[in-house]
Formats: C-alpha cells, structure tokens, sequence
C-alpha cells in the first residue's frame, strides 16, 4: 500500500511541476524556459519507455536496438532500460530545481554533461552494455579523450556563462533569493 502511495505521490509532484512551469514560465528566460520544459517531457517519455520495456512479453520475439535484434531476455541482460532509466534519473532534478529556484541547479547544470556520462558509464559497465563499452573505449586515444574535454570546456564556459553572468537568468534566480532573506 505504501508503495502506491508514493508512486502517487510522484505523479501528483511531476503534475505540480507543470503547473508550476505555466504560472512561472513568462517570467523565465527563454533558453531555461526551453531546458525546463524539455527536461520534464524527456522524463515522462522516458519513464513510459521504461515502464513499455517491463510489460513487453517475452513471446513479443526480438527488440531491435541500433540495428541488432535481441530477446526480451537479452534486452534486460544488456541493461538497455536500466541505461535508460539512469539517464532519465537525472532529468527530473532540472526542471525541479529550475522552477524552485533551488541554489543547486545552476552548478547542477554546469556539471550536467559529467554527471550523464559517469551514470550511463557506471551502470553500462555494471552490465556491460556493448554501446557504453564502445564508447568509453574511444576514449583510448589521446585525441579522443581531448576532444571530449574540448566539448565539456565550451559546455561548461558558455553555460557559467549563461547561468552566472547572463542578467535575465541572474535576475530569474535572484528573485527567490531575495524574498528568502
């Protein structure tokens, strides 16, 4: 019974994330506006590819996945909606603190890109997911690797950037701040 309670409870809180998200977002900036909102639909569709993925029978047959066809057995074995679910895990916290004003989510978002690769990472190695594995393998070479770096420094500038310095989104959070105190 518990159980049901707090899943309802999930839903009630995503329902009052939305419509939180239609009473703030005129006042939001139009880039944190557009991360919000993608964030939260991203974990409904998510969310309903996981909950898909345990009700697929077995006697469905094979599941293509980035063009080899697996059993349902093999599908579960490779992790691929575990893969799934902790990308999405890390979807729900955006638009939750964005719409809070929550002083975490600006260096949440900083670090975003991190955060994404070590979960899939951690849980496709756990499983040992073949596309985990082949990607993380790239990064063998040295060019590799500082190309990766490359994409996470211009990632982590512009959205300091965007987040810190940009006066639309600093008045955005500002405002919270300043009735807190």
């Amino acid at each position: 019974m518990r159980k049901i309670i707090k899943i309802r409870g999930l839903f009630k809180n995503i329902r009052d994330l939305y419509i939180l998200y239609d009473t703030i977002k005129k006042n939001m900036p139009l880039f944190l506006r557009f991360i919000t909102r993608v964030s939260l639909d991203g974990y409904i569709v998510l969310g309903i590819f996981f909950l898909v993925s345990l009700l697929l029978p077995p006697a469905m047959g094979e599941i293509r996945v980035n063009d080899e066809y697996l059993t349902w057995q093999e599908f579960w074995k490779r992790g691929e909606p575990l893969v799934v679910l902790a990308w999405a895990s890390w979807m729900l916290p955006i638009p939750y603190g964005v719409l809070r004003k929550k002083r975490w989510v600006r260096p949440f978002l900083v670090c975003f890109p991190v955060i994404q690769v070590l979960t899939i990472g951690i849980v496709g190695f756990l499983f040992e997911h073949p596309e985990t594995i082949r990607i993380f393998n790239n990064f063998n070479s040295t060019k590799d690797l500082l190309w990766y770096v490359f994409h996470l420094s211009v990632w982590v500038i512009l959205a300091t950037w965007y987040l810190y310095y940009k006066k639309t989104v600093v008045e955005f959070f500002n405002l919270e701040e300043s009735r807190i105190r």
